[in-house]
């Protein structure tokens, strides 16, 4: 993540940007209303196995990782101070999503890599599939005041 300020106004559009090459991609966008850019950068290995979300990366690595890429990586890259490094695990489903009063949505229950907002997208789709449930409960938690 870098200070927004590091690079010239509008070297970024104001969306969401994706790179994508052979065995690797690269994804750039705002946080903090414009005021931070947050990057992650994907690359397919076979040899992790360490499960860590603060595992220090080597800045220098990553650049060699993707030097000749799209001038807007590479001058990310340069303006990036440190990095970290965590890898991407595949989960089994949760057997069990709903506890009483609590029911988990997206990847919360049904884990799965994170591209194009899967997790988000299928919390969507749960709460929608969850929805007529609740309004038979409601229902029946007025019938029993009645």
């Amino acid at each position: 993540m870098i200070e927004a300020n590091k690079r010239p106004k509008g070297f970024f559009k104001p969306d969401a940007n994706l790179w994508l090459g052979p065995g690797k991609h690269f994804v750039s966008y705002y946080l903090r209303g414009g005021d931070l850019v947050n990057f992650v950068a994907v690359q397919e290995r076979t040899n992790w196995k360490k499960e860590s979300w603060n595992e220090p990366g080597d800045i220098r690595e990553l650049r060699t990782t993707f030097a000749g890429w799209y001038p807007e990586v590479s001058e990310l890259l340069a303006a990036t101070e440190s990095c970290f490094l965590w890898a991407l695990f595949d989960r089994q489903s949760l057997s069990q999503w709903t506890d009483k009063n609590v029911a988990l949505v997206g990847d919360a229950c049904h884990p799965m890599l994170p591209f194009l907002a899967q997790g988000a997208a299928m919390a969507i789709e749960d709460s929608y599939a969850l929805a007529p449930l609740h309004i038979v409960w409601r229902m029946q938690m007025i019938l029993r005041s009645l």
